[in-house]
């Protein structure tokens, strides 16, 4: 079924690059970015992945020394109760940043497309709080 869908996007000129992410690993480990079907199909051999469409055109954040990069927001929700609903937000959230700026020429440039290399002790996440 994937593989008409993936021939269907090429037909039609449509972007094509996917992610592949192991179902159980984090931190971006053994994660990988292609538009090659038989790199997709290469990646499902190893461990189970989850593929999911790539977006090539994200909301980039100006990073002044560095230019456009990626960014994500990462935050604590406590869920108490499912029903009736009830879950607490903790009021401070980190931002982080890829370290180079975006593109789509180098798919194995981990620092342009993955947020998860500053966990370096010499990298200061942004705090912010209400």
């Amino acid at each position: 079924q994937f593989i008409s869908f993936f021939h269907q996007r090429e037909s039609r000129g449509k972007d094509n690059h996917w992610i592949c992410k192991p179902w159980n690993l984090a931190r971006s480990l053994d994660t990988h970015i292609t538009k090659s079907l038989n790199n997709i199909i290469r990646q499902r051999e190893s461990i189970p992945k989850v593929v999911s469409k790539y977006i090539e055109n994200p909301v980039l954040f100006h990073l002044e020394d560095v230019g456009l990069v990626k960014f994500d927001v990462r935050y604590i929700v406590l869920l108490k109760s499912v029903n009736p609903l009830k879950l607490y937000v903790y009021d401070v959230f980190w931002l982080r940043f890829s370290n180079r700026p975006f593109s789509l020429d180098d798919l194995d440039d981990y620092e342009k497309h993955f947020t998860v290399m500053n966990y370096a002790p010499e990298i200061s996440l942004k705090q912010v709080s209400k």
